[in-house]
């Protein structure tokens, strides 16, 4: 890697650690050169998903776009639709997250409700 390269990725990382904005995504993505190593697939649902923007609940509970920021899961403590919880908590996406077979696209069953 060229030394201007690599001035270019300090440069990147920086912004991206300053920055106020992509929390979630930031999450997800902490470095910047490991993920522009990846290979990640871009469509609507996977951005969305990685933004916490969308058609998530608590999302548009903010702009008053539905009443109840609350997933549909039935979780035992009730907990609002983020990211976070479909990814990792939601009872809906269980089988899903185990299914070795479907990893590429479980997330978008998060919209079927």
């Amino acid at each position: 890697m060229t030394q201007q390269k690599k001035n270019g990725l300090h440069m990147l990382q920086e912004q991206w650690m300053n920055t106020g904005k992509g929390a979630v995504t930031k999450a997800f993505f902490p470095s910047v050169r490991n993920t522009l190593r990846q290979k990640i697939p871009l469509f609507a649902e996977f951005t969305t998903m990685l933004t916490g923007q969308g058609k998530l609940r608590s999302y548009l509970n903010g702009f008053e776009l539905t009443a109840n920021p609350m997933c549909s899961c039935k979780e035992e403590e009730q907990q609002q639709q983020t990211t976070d919880h479909l990814i990792f908590q939601c009872k809906k996406l269980r089988n899903e997250r185990n299914d070795k077979t479907n990893k590429k696209h479980w997330w978008r069953l998060a919209y079927e409700e």
